[in-house]
């Protein structure tokens, strides 16, 4: 997909649902590229590179699954893209793409419309599962590229950016770790979560984490009060430790 100029200001969370589609698209990684500018097209339905992202990813679905149904899911995002803004060269050329070199018949192609409905639920119904992003996640083969990769994804405050999160604490990077622990606490009452960062504690690299384990078992517990018990065991591990 061919880089334009950003809509969103760089920290924007929505810029980094952008990013992280386009990341996924070079990956060929197309269902979470497509849950990516799903989610982004949700949030700003006017904005017509979100849709022409998720069209340009569904055309590569179509493609590897040979699947003319979600050939013409693409046509209808791209569609959508033409009227939140009609001068779209990327969609235009994707489309008229679709009109000479796909077996799209003449008839569906000029009978299909702008797709309408909330795009967030794309991905779902083509497959995309959590298991799908951390996969993704994991061949990425830096641990700058993975460390980016939750930065931009985190802000989503998803069920299945937690789940990657929780992945990346254990990551054989620190840093990459503590990218995780930076960002987990919208998460942190979820006992899976919980266990992990107990078993953080309990471990001899423990150190090398610090203070990002004591801030995340901060803000978990302000959170999320029912973990204050759990927080307070840990605290005390901690500072058994440190005196050690």
């Amino acid at each position: 997909m061919p880089q334009r100029s950003r809509r969103f200001a760089p920290y924007d969370p929505k810029s980094g649902l952008e990013n992280a589609g386009l990341q996924f698209l070079q990956q060929a990684r197309y269902l979470c590229a497509i849950n990516c500018f799903g989610e982004l097209a949700t949030l700003e339905p006017t904005y017509d590179m979100a849709w022409y992202g998720l069209g340009n990813a569904l055309f590569s679905l179509s493609g590897e699954r040979r699947d003319l149904e979600i050939l013409k899911l693409s046509l209808a995002c791209l569609r959508r893209t033409l009227v939140e803004n009609e001068n779209n060269d990327l969609a235009l050329e994707l489309e008229g793409w679709i009109n000479r070199q796909t077996p799209l018949s003449a008839e569906t192609f000029q009978s299909c419309r702008a797709y309408q409905k909330s795009p967030d639920s794309i991905a779902a119904t083509l497959g995309f599962k959590t298991q799908s992003l951390i996969e993704a996640w994991r061949e990425l083969k830096t641990p700058q590229a993975r460390l980016q990769m939750l930065i931009w994804l985190a802000p989503q405050y998803e069920a299945h950016v937690g789940e990657l999160l929780l992945t990346a604490l254990s990551d054989p990077n620190k840093d990459v770790q503590m990218a995780a622990l930076k960002r987990i606490y919208p998460w942190g009452d979820q006992q899976n979560i919980q266990y992990q960062i107990a078993m953080l504690v309990d471990s001899d690299t423990y150190l090398t984490l610090e203070p990002y384990v004591s801030r995340a078992i901060h803000q978990i517990s302000h959170t999320h009060p029912a973990t204050q018990g759990w927080a307070m065991i840990l605290q005390r591990k901690i500072k058994t430790k440190s005196k050690a």
